[in-house]
């Protein structure tokens, strides 16, 4: 596989103004862009009403819009970014692609750092997904079904064994060999769908396209095995401070129901689930027992899941629909159905693409390009949708702003648009990238200059500051 080079490139600012929606270009020309490797400038007469305006260091917002429109590119891979991480303390930035290869950037100096991939170690498949643990370890899913947990990107003295040198005195050796090197967590036997943090713990839950969940002990690299049977597998099984076991034992069994998102209940200790097939399932983590399973809770697949609060989960699915659901006696029981991508008037239904929360709102991404905010004090109503996009939303990413809160949303024709969660005014559009916006991260140090970082399927990673 040849290795794609890493660069970057500072971009000139792009005109600000009041314009229209964005015209998109052709299909020959978006081609032809993707081959040349052209600059991806947003045009003046493409920005959205307010656009935004420079500002002083003193006066620096995601609301009012980046200081450089075009952002500072980094030219990743020549092959599509799926996801991204970003490290604890916020100054490593890690994308997966689909050339099996993770790649890591220097948030600060956009710079690249080290590559996660050799002959040797990394996937042999695309990569499907990224984390960071609060250690700094970064964990990685692919297509082979394997999780590879690679080293922190600073690595005390102590962690390099000493050697003899040719003088006899002792010498490390150099770190840089050790940063790109892995160790692998050989559990699943199919695509890898996501990776979710233990919190303050050095463990992990993983879902697979195999069926299973499985917790992750990366001290000891065994595993506890929920499958969809409601059957685990246990060994010494004790439940820690932080809610998760001391001791695991790895257990394979297979299943014809892909698990694609699942959410950890911190304070019930529980876990729920969503498959391909459209069910879901609670766990209890004390017992390590399957509890509550719930068979068609959506028409067709659960899309996206996510915790709002203690036992309440929501769901969203391909029909079109967000259900609130109720966990505290097991059985979780449906409180709020939403059908927020549903067009009853044309009888058509959009999946449901995403689940961000928003403060105190629930924000969802759909693929009939609209962005809907419900509010749970009124039953999870609507209050408000944006359709200002051209294109299906891919993802969300809620942040804090000095003025306001604002909520960033990635679709498929590469833009990024800024939304006013306090006026529901739209603020500002970016183009970062040509294909499909995959990704989207956004720092929360208060005293740090603030980040937009953005990861489409054109190989491109784009920083925007603030």
């Amino acid at each position: 596989m040849s290795s794609p080079s890493l660069s970057c490139s500072r971009k000139i600012p792009s005109c600000t103004g009041v314009g229209t929606h964005p015209t998109l270009p052709s299909i020959r020309g978006r081609i032809t862009a993707l081959k040349t490797r052209q600059p991806r400038i947003m045009p003046p007469e493409t920005l959205f009403p307010m656009g935004y305006h420079h500002t002083g260091p003193m006066h620096r917002s995601f609301a009012r819009g980046p200081l450089n429109g075009a952002g500072e590119m980094c030219d990743a891979s020549d092959r599509p970014l799926l996801c991204l991480s970003l490290s604890k303390d916020e100054e490593e930035l890690v994308v997966g692609s689909a050339d099996h290869a993770l790649y890591a950037y220097n948030l600060q100096t956009c710079k690249p750092t080290r590559k996660l991939y050799s002959k040797a170690h990394g996937h042999i498949d695309w990569v499907t997904c990224v984390v960071h643990m609060d250690n700094g370890q970064v964990l990685s899913g692919g297509g082979d079904g394997k999780i590879c947990v690679w080293p922190p990107s600073r690595l005390s003295p102590s962690s390099f064994p000493l050697k003899h040198n040719e003088d006899g005195a002792y010498k490390r050796p150099a770190c840089p060999n050790r940063l790109t090197h892995c160790q692998d967590l050989d559990g699943h036997a199919s695509s890898v769908s996501k990776i979710l943090p233990v919190p303050e713990s050095d463990m992990a839950f993983s879902g697979s396209y195999d069926g299973l969940i499985k917790l992750w002990n990366l001290t000891s690299k065994q595993a506890l095995t929920f499958d969809a049977e409601g059957r685990s597998t246990k060994s010494n099984w004790s439940f820690g401070k932080n809610g998760v076991a001391s001791d695991h034992s790895l257990s394979r069994c297979g299943t014809l129901d892909p698990v694609l998102d699942f959410a950890f209940d911190t304070e019930q200790k529980q876990l729920m689930s969503g498959t391909r097939k459209g069910n879901c399932k609670v766990w209890d983590l004390h017992t390590a027992k399957q509890i509550g399973t719930v068979r068609a809770a959506h028409r067709g697949p659960v899309t996206c899941l996510t915790r709002w609060s203690a036992s309440i989960m929501v769901t969203g699915g391909q029909d079109g629909v967000v259900k609130v659901w109720d966990t505290r006696r097991g059985m979780p029981l449906v409180t709020q159905a939403v059908c927020c991508h549903v067009n009853p008037v044309q009888g058509t239904s959009s999946a449901v693409s995403c689940l961000e929360k928003t403060g105190g709102l629930l924000a969802t991404g759909g693929a009939d390009k609209r962005v809907c905010l419900l509010d749970p004090r009124r039953n999870f109503q609507t209050l408000h949708v944006f359709d200002h996009h051209q294109a299906p939303i891919y993802t969300l990413r809620y942040a804090i702003s000095a003025e306001s809160p604002v909520l960033f949303s990635g679709a498929g024709d590469g833009t990024v648009h800024c939304v006013n969660l306090l006026s529901n005014a739209v603020l500002y559009g970016l183009h970062p990238t040509w294909g499909p916006v995959r990704a989207l991260a956004t720092t929360t140090h208060l005293q740090a200059d603030k980040k937009l970082v953005a990861a489409g399927e054109d190989g491109k990673v784009v920083i925007f500051r603030f």
